[in-house]
């Protein structure tokens, strides 16, 4: 799963999973960026719609979704910038609601599950303390799933397709199963 999969890094992060063969949901607030996505791998990326104030979708994922195993989970919601007259804090319940939603999953699946986290905000962005906080929150979950922090600088104009690849690999790299896991506290910086 990429949330944030409308961001210019989580559309590098869901497009280089469909090329190593794995099914995505690619879940987003933008319908059109997240359909042209699911269009470069229509068999791959299965697109997710979050329309902003529908609270019900996450019932009804968590209902859907059961405990069909999840094993990598990529949150990099709050790096995109915000729906207009949308507060910050609604961002980042988002990212918590669908972790809360999709529990099952991520513990069926043992997922490793990395979530950004924007070093600066503006107007346009998440507040990184609302994102922090919850962070320091699900570290303290006593999950089977691992979850590990990145830091990564949030205005939209920093990335470039050069910084996705390199940022989009990192963030990958986390997730490779052949690869030690980080230990379960862990809130790493990139600075690209």
């Amino acid at each position: 799963m990429v949330v944030g999969a409308d961001h210019p890094l989580g559309a590098f992060v869901a497009i280089s999973l469909a090329q190593s063969d794995a099914t995505v949901v690619a879940i987003g607030a933008q319908r059109e960026p997240l359909m042209q996505l699911a269009s470069a791998a229509p068999r791959k990326i299965e697109p997710l719609v979050l329309h902003p104030g529908r609270q019900d979708v996450f019932a009804v994922l968590q209902e859907a979704w059961a405990a069909e195993p999840i094993h990598i989970y990529i949150d990099v919601l709050s790096l995109t910038p915000l729906i207009p007259s949308e507060p910050a804090s609604p961002t980042a319940r988002r990212s918590a609601a669908l972790l809360q939603a999709l529990d099952s999953g991520l513990r069926a699946g043992q997922a490793r599950v990395v979530m950004a986290l924007a070093t600066e905000a503006d107007e346009d962005h998440p507040q990184p303390a609302e994102y922090e906080a919850m962070l320091q929150h699900w570290l303290q979950e006593p999950a089977p799933w691992r979850l590990t922090g990145v830091r990564m600088p949030g205005t939209v104009e920093y990335w470039t397709d050069p910084r996705c690849n390199s940022a989009g690999a990192f963030l990958l790299s986390l997730c490779d199963p052949e690869q030690p896991a980080m230990p379960r506290a862990s809130v790493l910086d990139w600075t690209g």
